[in-house]
């Protein structure tokens, strides 16, 4: 966890037991974030196998969330999605998308592989995690998913200049 999404932790309400963490000091920083962020990462080196399965660990799951985007996509396109935006592949999309899928999930694959199995352990203990969260305590429930963009009238602008 890095100091932006433990501070959006704080401020949007999911760690209630550690109101600490989200108070901002005279110079429009959170101070006791920065530092709790600083010594759990210190302390996340001091064990060398730690660091490995960590780094291996966050590589692994970079790849995932640049997979689960496109798969979602890949399976919405010409059903739920069929209003695309400026940058249009037109019939490669769906090709382009597969390959992207494919290459993702090999890279995903061979960052588990030995001598890195430890990370397809954590990674196993996560999923069995979120899913307990998920499931079993109604989180599912709570959260409330992204916008329904088809009844959207209007068509959102293109932001040509910076």
């Amino acid at each position: 966890m890095n100091l932006d999404s433990s501070h959006a932790f704080e401020v949007h309400g999911f760690g209630r037991r550690a109101d600490w963490l989200k108070k901002v000091n005279d110079y429009g920083t959170p101070g006791a974030a920065i530092w709790v962020c600083s010594a759990l990462a210190i302390a996340v080196t001091l064990y060398g196998d730690a660091f490995a399965v960590l780094s291996t660990g966050s590589a692994v799951f970079l790849y995932v969330s640049y997979v689960m985007p496109i798969a979602a996509g890949l399976n919405a396109e010409g059903r739920t999605w069929t209003r695309k935006g400026p940058f249009n592949l037109g019939k490669w999309s769906k090709p382009v998308a597969l390959l992207a899928v494919l290459g993702g999930s090999v890279l995903v694959y061979v960052g588990c592989q030995p001598p890195n199995e430890k990370v397809l352990y954590v990674s196993l203990g996560l999923i069995g995690v979120m899913t307990l969260l998920w499931f079993g305590l109604g989180v599912r429930n709570r959260f409330a998913g992204p916008p329904d963009v088809r009844s959207a009238s209007t068509t959102p602008e293109v932001v040509t200049t910076f």
